[in-house]
């Protein structure tokens, strides 16, 4: 089990777990609040659906900081979200 830093809309509990992790098999793990120091959110990749909308990244940034939530997952979660 390894933490894993969400941030945008994988902060959504149901969309990270009940979406995206539950039916491939992914149980919830513990999960906590985060902060990740030197990164900011920018929206500068495109979305897979709808077309033209953007997508939630993260980029460095001196000085800013991102929230996000940790969250417990087992290897098979990262799998998962790597596609």
């Amino acid at each position: 089990m390894n933490w894993y830093f969400a941030y945008g809309s994988n902060m959504n509990t149901q969309r990270l777990f009940e979406e995206r992790l539950k039916p491939e098999g992914v149980p919830r793990g513990e999960r906590i609040a985060g902060r990740l120091d030197g990164w900011r959110l920018a929206f500068n990749k495109r979305a897979r659906t709808p077309p033209g909308a953007g997508a939630g990244n993260i980029v460095p940034a001196p000085g800013e900081s991102v929230h996000g939530t940790l969250n417990l997952l087992p290897p098979r979660g990262f799998e998962i979200l790597d596609r």
